[in-house]
């Protein structure tokens, strides 16, 4: 009599097909969150420097610096084409104006300072 083999895999294959999942994965998603980490960084630094622009727009044509962001989108001239964008962390920009500078933070949905600029002037 012919025996029937079962088909399927064995355990030991199995556990190495694991072994080399977990091994993968343990070296490439260290990279893929520094590269996240990296995008959101370029993309915090790129809404500063709009921002940057329209502050120097804003100051131009009204010779004083804006009190707030929100300045920048309202009026009849708006200097931004859009609302102020939320950070890459979920958070919000800030705009502090000193005496002889101003500066513009990237915080995330906690409050911690993500990326900061000073400008002076």
């Amino acid at each position: 009599m012919r025996e029937k083999r079962k088909k399927g895999f064995t355990l030991m294959e199995l556990m190495v097909v694991m072994a080399i999942i977990t091994l993968l994965a343990g070296i490439l998603l260290p990279n893929y969150i520094k590269h996240i980490e990296k995008a959101k960084l370029a993309k915090a630094k790129a809404d500063i420097e709009e921002l940057i622009k329209a502050i120097s727009l804003y100051r131009i044509d009204n010779g004083a610096f804006p009190s707030s962001l929100s300045d920048l989108t309202s009026g009849t001239h708006p200097y931004l084409a859009r609302e102020i964008p939320s950070t890459p962390w979920g958070g919000s920009y800030e705009y502090t104006l000193g005496a002889d500078s101003y500066t513009l933070e990237a915080k995330d949905s906690q409050g911690t300072v993500k990326y900061s600029e000073t400008i002076k002037f």
